[in-house]
């Protein structure tokens, strides 16, 4: 049986697509009994404290169904919870959404945080019964109280909205930031990050802030979604309505440049050369140029910079035949990183002529040398059969090499070998996938997958 069903991700449970005129159709709670959700979000919010939480410490994947019976009708919470899991999605019983209406209320009854909030969302969004807003708030605000972020996000989400309220974007505010707040690693931070943001950035219902929604914007980038970060970095760049600040933009940008973000780079670059918010330092600017030369597939405006404007710079390159023969002697002597970037040289054909056989040699070498950025490229050449014949196996082979040495994206890979199983290169196994799948959990999609994969486990 399913032993425990986590509510559905945000995405997954979230109205993407809002029927405007379907909300207004639905009748708005009365003034008193928004008056009386008031007092008792009040009562709850004074005696949350007090509560003493049941113990939810049944061995959930070692008991069956009628020993969750037998101690559900002898009063134990998580066992009445579990129960009305498994009458509502027909888990070893028959369906039946009463007897789970039944069970949960025993269970939330003893403050059981997900029976309250599962309560909520038969009453929410079931279809087997009628939408009553009014005694679904009434079980989301203890569990939302107590806690429970998947209920403040669905509260949020009915004010923000108006969905049987009085549409109300500083309640939706509250309980979106008391998500934040909380400070835990929550899968519905994201979501309710891009309400607050929305709000702060257009005032809805409060002072437009841009400063404000650009606080927040940072802490969404910092939950993995790390292109934000540029966006963020523009703005106080650009100085789009806030102050042009260099203390934020250029933290940010190098930030973004460790993803090899060849913009970012490449306006760091300009930052340095023509002193925007510090001091002009060209040995700086040339650094950066280089970089997003050999990092992005903006390269051309590092070329110009690599070909010309370093002229006075007598100890960096002042062409690209001068990068080439400096590379081509580091890397003969041995250097894996030179012997990387020479691969580059010789597949685009800067400061020599384009040959993809020496580029390859030396992209192997690198490699075989350690190079982490050669052995993921060439993990996916192979992946890809990009410039050679595609194999799985290879490509299987130089993403573990890459991904033992801490490449992130590397490590997902070898996380969806596992989970896929792809071709015969390896089986699957979701123990194996988890496991890499949580060396990159600030990857939205791996977070995905390892919940896509305790689904399938609990099927």
């Amino acid at each position: 049986m399913k032993k425990f069903r986590k509510h559905d991700y945000p995405i997954l449970r979230d109205r993407k697509e809002i029927d405007i005129d379907a909300i207004n159709e639905i009748p708005k709670l009365t003034l008193v009994q928004m008056e009386e959700l008031k007092e008792l979000k009040c009562r709850w919010e004074e005696k949350a404290s007090e509560y003493r939480l049941e113990d939810n410490s049944i061995d959930l994947f070692c008991i069956n169904i009628s020993e969750i019976q037998l101690m559900a009708q002898q009063g134990d919470a998580q066992a009445q919870f579990l129960l009305g899991q498994s009458y509502e999605y027909g888990d070893d019983v028959d369906e039946n959404i009463d007897l789970a209406y039944k069970w949960y209320v025993s269970a939330a009854e003893k403050n059981h945080i997900t029976a309250m909030s599962c309560l909520g969302d038969l009453l929410y969004m079931n279809t087997n019964y009628e939408m009553d807003i009014y005694r679904a708030l009434q079980w989301y605000i203890p569990a939302a109280t107590l806690g429970d972020a998947y209920s403040r996000y669905i509260i949020g989400n009915i004010f923000f909205y108006g969905e049987g309220v009085e549409q109300d974007y500083r309640e939706a505010l509250h309980w979106y930031i008391g998500i934040i707040d909380s400070k835990e690693d929550d899968c519905y931070q994201s979501s309710a990050l891009e309400k607050i943001m929305e709000i702060y950035y257009k005032g809805l219902g409060v002072k437009k802030d841009v400063e404000k929604a650009l606080f927040y914007h940072e802490i969404y980038a910092n939950c993995g979604h790390h292109s934000e970060k540029k966006y963020i970095a523009d703005m106080y760049y650009e100085g789009i309505e806030v102050p042009r600040q260099a203390e934020k933009y250029i933290p940010l940008y190098e930030e973004m440049s460790e993803f090899e973000d060849g913009e970012a780079e490449y306006r760091l670059a300009d930052i340095y050369y023509h002193g925007i918010g510090v001091k002009a330092d060209e040995k700086k600017a040339l650094d950066w140029y280089e970089r997003a030369f050999f990092d992005s597939t903006n390269r051309i405006k590092g070329h110009i910079f690599l070909e010309g404007k370093s002229k006075n710079i007598k100890s960096e390159f002042t062409s690209f035949v001068e990068m080439f023969e400096y590379y081509n002697s580091k890397a003969n002597s041995g250097e894996a990183k030179a012997q990387y970037r020479l691969s580059g040289l010789y597949y685009h054909g800067y400061g020599t002529s384009v040959d993809t056989d020496l580029g390859y040699t030396w992209l192997l070498t690198a490699a075989e040398n350690g190079d982490i950025d050669a052995q993921y490229e060439l993990a996916e050449r192979y992946h890809y059969g990009e410039g050679v014949e595609e194999s799985l196996d290879i490509a299987f082979q130089w993403y573990m090499k890459a991904a033992e040495q801490g490449d992130e994206m590397a490590q997902f890979q070898i996380g969806e070998f596992y989970y896929h199983g792809d071709g015969t290169v390896v089986p699957i196994d979701y123990e194996k996938a988890i496991f890499w799948y949580r060396k990159v959990s600030n990857l939205e999609i791996a977070e995905f997958r390892i919940h896509d994969i305790f689904e399938e486990r609990n099927r």
